[in-house]
């Protein structure tokens, strides 16, 4: 039996509309491919002109996956010197935080930065993006990568979020991370307070 994938594009396309059938990844990464190259197109876009088209990809990818309540922040209050651009949550719980970057920044090397080292040892999920690629870092480590450009293959996009939001690290599952990092920035609070008063 030949799969989906092995389809032509009108008969893919026309397979999808069938009711019941498996919605296609790739349609939710196009959108978001789109909703980036308009926000590049009016030549005024910031850092932050791009938070809703991650938000977006976000809604998306928990509603493809079936997944209920997850909900995005937009620059959430920060802590110290832990000033994140947005936070994941599911539920009443924080499952990870998001680090962007404008389209085109180079993320290895950013990835080196004294702010991002910082936010990876203090941050138990974490989202870098510059948009196009996404890296999570589960603590110092990298754990995934994926780039939002390769639509031939949605999967390891997919694994990415998956890792993010449904699974577990370290025996612990992902919601409980929440904790850990409330633990880190009152941690962090402390630190600033005592340099304050020395």
């Amino acid at each position: 039996n030949p799969s989906v994938d092995s389809l032509s594009p009108a008969l893919r396309s026309s397979f999808a509309k069938l009711p019941g059938a498996p919605p296609d990844p790739r349609e939710g990464l196009f959108a978001y491919l789109d909703s980036l190259l308009e926000t590049e197109r009016r030549g005024d876009a910031r850092e932050e002109s791009f938070y809703p088209c991650l938000e977006d990809l976000l809604g998306w990818f928990a509603e493809h996956r079936g997944l209920r309540d997850v909900h995005v922040t937009q620059i959430p209050r920060g802590s110290g010197d832990l000033r994140l651009d947005l936070q994941v949550w599911v539920g009443m719980r924080i499952v990870g935080y998001v680090e962007a970057k404008r389209p085109g920044t180079d993320l290895e090397r950013i990835a080196e930065s004294v702010q991002i080292r910082k936010y990876r040892e203090e941050i138990p999920n974490l989202l870098l993006t510059n948009f196009h690629e996404i890296r999570l870092y589960r603590g110092k480590p990298l754990a995934a990568v994926a780039d939002v450009r390769d639509t031939a293959d949605p999967r390891p996009f997919l694994e990415l979020l998956d890792l993010l939001i449904t699974r577990f690290q370290g025996g612990k599952v992902v919601e409980d991370l929440a904790v850990e990092f409330q633990d880190a920035v009152l941690n962090s609070i402390r630190e600033c307070q005592l340099e304050n008063d020395v």
